[in-house]
């Protein structure tokens, strides 16, 4: 989107660039997955620790996810440093596969694992004092005059967004 290549994007922390404007349009929770038979499985809670005995996958530097997870963790003095990394993975999509396979586990977003946890390919797990809510923003350029095809994109959005709250409010 900076670099003009892109009109809108979709991403998960809000953009500390003054450059670009945003619309936050859906929240969210991190939460950490593990794969069934896992140790962590059967328990309801974890003590935030206990992530640097296990082998973990990472989500991919400059993500949302692993900026926000990072800073959550810090909260309570784990250093992501300090995690048994196994795995430097670029989507969300590999991170559930790889945590499917039992390769390790991770935190991820719980909009991205809804079905995987109510399938029971994966379980969610809460980690006690930690608490990881995100945003979702839509971002574009400051002051750059939108295609007439991606501002219909983005009323599209913004509106659907609005009849979902509404209904969600009744």
């Amino acid at each position: 989107v900076l670099s003009g290549l892109l009109e809108l994007g979709l991403v998960g922390s809000r953009p500390a660039d003054q450059r670009l404007e945003y619309e936050e349009i859906c929240h969210d929770e991190l939460q950490l997955v593990v794969p069934v038979g896992h140790r962590f499985a059967s328990q309801n809670s974890i003590d935030p620790r206990e992530l640097l005995d296990v082998p973990f996958i990472m989500r991919e530097q400059g993500s949302g996810t692993r900026a926000e997870m990072s800073a959550a963790l810090k909260e309570v003095d784990v250093d992501t440093a300090q995690l048994r990394i196994v795995a430097d993975v670029g989507s969300n999509e590999a991170v559930r596969e790889a945590v499917k396979c039992g390769i390790g586990v991770s935190i991820l977003s719980a909009l991205a694992v809804r079905e995987d946890v109510a399938r029971r390919k994966l379980v969610a797990v809460r980690i006690r004092g930690v608490e990881m809510p995100r945003s979702f923003y839509l971002i574009h350029r400051s002051g750059r005059q939108q295609s007439p095809l991606a501002s219909a994109f983005y009323t599209h959005i913004l509106q659907g967004l609005n009849k979902e709250e509404k209904a969600t409010l009744r």
